[in-house]
């Protein structure tokens, strides 16, 4: 199965698990669509709205898994109001 994203406004949501409960980290952006680039894996190549160092940071401090859900769209609103519904901290890069 390869899935790659097309070019078009994305979100990405990361959910990590500690000991404390669960932590969720969203972020929008782009995929730049494209070629394949990792052959037979599905991927997406995403330019954030934000500078790499932002989520190198918040990476380091608050934690973040290696697999990210990517929905088409600007979701990010609605990734909040989920978060305040099922009380899940969250933290939006921008």
């Amino acid at each position: 199965m390869e899935l790659i994203t097309q070019p078009s406004r994305v979100a990405l949501l990361a959910l990590l698990a500690t000991p404390k409960g669960f932590l969720m980290t969203a972020a929008g952006g782009e995929s730049l669509g494209g070629p394949p680039r990792i052959p037979g894996s599905p991927h997406t190549h995403f330019r954030p709205d934000f500078p790499l160092e932002r989520f190198f940071e918040v990476a380091s401090k608050w934690g973040i898994g290696h697999h990210c859900a990517v929905v088409h769209g600007n979701v990010v609103p609605h990734i909040e109001a989920l978060a305040r519904m099922l009380g899940v901290e969250l933290l939006v890069l921008n």
